[in-house]
């Protein structure tokens, strides 16, 4: 099963259907955001590409989401799932932490605490993969507001990553 990983898409749009395009293209089988959507437009674009595709989406929200009713309160009927600032996810038999990165101890807590093959986070706008024991830190980058805009995919079934540049 290959994931379509993204973060930090901050209400733009237009960036945000470049890298759908791209994930697209990459056949995969879910999408996960890591935070700071920004917009419901975002989440309107993520529905638009990937729900005829029968591609589920998964997203935790940001610092710049929890106080963003559009996003909050989002209820379309398409395959969209706001997970909170917290999501925790079983796909192909892989245990899953989604966060957005803010908070840095409930970032921290899920790398630590030994209950996760993956964490999947946010905010740094910088992407990252690193290991803590036997768990898995994989940042994708920023789609929008970094120097080198990014989003990755991730094949857990053979557990290669590949960064994808939006440039």
């Amino acid at each position: 099963m290959k994931l379509g990983l993204l973060s930090d898409t901050h209400g733009n749009v237009m960036r945000t259907r470049n890298a759908c395009d791209i994930l697209a293209a990459q056949q995969i089988a879910a999408v996960l955001h890591c935070g700071d959507l920004g917009s419901d437009g975002v989440l309107i674009e993520l529905a638009a590409v990937f729900d005829p595709k029968d591609v589920p989406v998964y997203a935790v929200l940001g610092n710049v989401d929890q106080y963003n009713s559009e996003i909050t309160d989002f209820h379309a009927d398409v395959k969209v799932s706001i997970l909170g600032a917290f999501g925790r996810l079983k796909l192909d038999g892989k245990t899953i932490a989604l966060v957005h990165g803010d908070d840095g101890r409930r970032r921290d807590y899920a790398a630590t605490c030994g209950e996760f093959d993956y964490v999947f986070t946010g905010h740094t706008h910088v992407a990252a993969d690193e290991r803590i024991g036997n768990t898995r830190i994989i940042n994708p980058g920023a789609v929008y507001r970094s120097a080198e805009p990014s989003v990755a995919v991730l094949d857990l079934q053979t557990d290669t990553l590949t960064h994808l540049s939006l440039r």
